[in-house]
């Protein structure tokens, strides 16, 4: 068999390999915030409008991250172009997999299985690998569920 040949038929499985990881790639929607991690601004846009407010958020005295707030209580925090996490606060009206803000913790716990790493105030757990590793954090007060966080987790 030929060098040419052989390149080619290498090349087919890999094509092929290419296209089924895109194919089982999450597709960013409206109602999915973890799909939201890592879009860019065109993207971002597209898909959820201008938001309510953008504001810097101090990181420490000499650097600042951009933060977009949007009416529905959610909030895109971008770094280098992309957003690296996604903040859902207690009054934010969706749900995460059937459950709502104010949840109980045990309820809000249970769709996502058994946790990463667990405190007195919240919980995480990995997501599914989606061309980064993602990570989702829940926050519990006076245990109930207020804050959902999506984010990058090696940020």
């Amino acid at each position: 068999m030929t060098p040419r040949r052989l390149g080619a038929r290498l090349a087919v499985p890999l094509v092929l390999l290419f296209l089924s990881a895109s194919a089982s790639a999450e597709v960013p929607t409206a109602d999915d915030p973890a799909s939201w991690v890592g879009l860019t601004p065109p993207a971002a846009y597209e898909l959820r409008g201008a938001p309510a407010e953008v504001y810097p958020l101090a990181v420490d005295d000499k650097r600042f991250q951009v933060v977009h707030f949007y009416s529905d209580h959610s909030y895109m925090f971008w770094t280098s172009n992309r957003i690296w996490q996604v903040r859902l606060d207690k009054l934010w009206a969706g749900t995460l997999k059937g459950v709502p803000m104010g949840a109980p913790r045990a309820d809000a716990e249970a769709p996502w299985g058994e946790p990463l790493a667990r405190g007195e105030t919240w919980s995480v757990w990995n997501l599914p690998y989606q061309t980064f590793p993602r990570r989702l954090r829940l926050v519990f007060t006076g245990g109930v569920l207020s804050d959902a966080y999506f984010y990058r987790s090696d940020l």
